[in-house]
């Protein structure tokens, strides 16, 4: 209430009304009325019916026709088709599978955009921000449906997808076949020299490789194994091998250039990181293969070989059991007694 200042308080400020009329007065009017008779009062209703107009109806402002917008089918559907789409929405939230939660938000928010268009004067912001979430979710979900589903391989690829690179999707593996290039090399081929850089990543679909350090063999790269990989997990220009890797026999590989791979997958961090996990998965695989982690080997795919530790392998040289204790309870040589 709008308030002013009268005598150093607050007084609420009246607001003019329709012109008083005394009691006395309105007395007098109906006393005239009742003077004039019932008929009186019947002609100047017939005169106020003669003068009437019926007021105008107010536009229907509604997207679609009237006929559909004013039909009571409609009526009846507005409520059901409200809930319907609140309730996909609330769905959506509650998936893990991000191609599923675009798929039931596009369909709630497009129940949306159908709820407010059959009101005979619906509400444009949210009908207009409905629309806007609906091509939002389109796009992402057919960027998705895209990287999930390339379209067929062939069968080496197939293969070689279910075998040693399942960890990515169907589009990003073939994103990373588009890149690479699969040579047939000769035996005694040299992939990396040790501690010199390469500029290649190499993987062995057929044949086997001798990786030397120092010199000394240890390690053969079979058929699934990664060559130089450490190279490429340390992301520089110019990082230096690790060993000396050669083909033993007639080997075909798959070989990506460095510098290319890392701008693509650094492009792309979901990329990055499920490739991240193809490497990781060798190095778990390579330290399964050697316990005392003295022997490195590049190799993926293949289920780990064990072999005995240079510990182990001590301790049956000499006739001891685990743990150091002698077969017998005395060293060999031992003849006091």
């Amino acid at each position: 209430r709008t308030m002013f200042m009268r005598f150093g308080r607050l007084v609420p400020r009246r607001r003019p009304g329709p012109p008083a009329v005394s009691g006395r007065l309105m007395t007098r009017r109906l006393a005239a009325g009742k003077e004039r008779g019932a008929g009186w009062s019947a002609a100047a209703d017939a005169a106020r019916e003669a003068n009437w107009q019926p007021t105008a109806a107010a536009p229907v402002r509604s997207l679609l026709p009237a006929s559909i917008v004013l039909s009571p089918y409609t009526k009846m559907a507005l409520p059901v088709i409200g809930h319907a789409a609140y309730i996909t929405i609330t769905s959506g939230f509650l998936m893990t599978d991000v191609l599923a939660l675009r798929v039931l938000l596009i369909c709630g928010y497009t129940g949306l955009v159908a709820f407010h268009s059959l009101h005979e004067r619906p509400l444009r912001i949210p009908l207009i921000w409905s629309i806007f979430f609906v091509l939002v979710n389109s796009t992402m979900a057919l960027i998705l449906a895209r990287d999930r589903f390339p379209g067929k391989f062939e069968p080496e690829q197939e293969q070689l997808y279910e075998e040693s690179f399942s960890q990515l999707t169907r589009g990003q593996f073939r994103r990373l076949l588009g890149l690479a290039q699969i040579e047939t090399l000769p035996a005694g081929t040299m992939l990396t020299v040790e501690r010199q850089a390469c500029d290649s990543l190499y993987f062995v679909l057929e044949g086997c490789a001798r990786m030397k350090l120092n010199g000394e063999h240890v390690a053969l790269i079979e058929q699934g194994g990664f060559c130089n990989t450490l190279a490429y997990q340390r992301g520089e220009e110019g990082a230096p091998s690790y060993g000396t890797i050669t083909t033993a026999t007639t080997t075909r590989v798959v070989r990506w250039p460095l510098s290319e791979l890392r701008r693509l997958v650094g492009s792309d961090m979901e990329l990055e990181r499920r490739f991240n996990h193809v490497l990781v998965t060798s190095l778990m695989r390579r330290l399964l293969r050697s316990r005392d982690g003295a022997v490195v080997q590049d190799y993926l795919g293949s289920p780990p070989r064990l072999r005995l530790s240079y510990t182990e392998q001590h301790e049956a040289l000499f006739g001891m059991v685990p743990g150091g204790d002698h077969v017998g309870g005395a060293p060999p040589g031992d003849t006091a007694g």
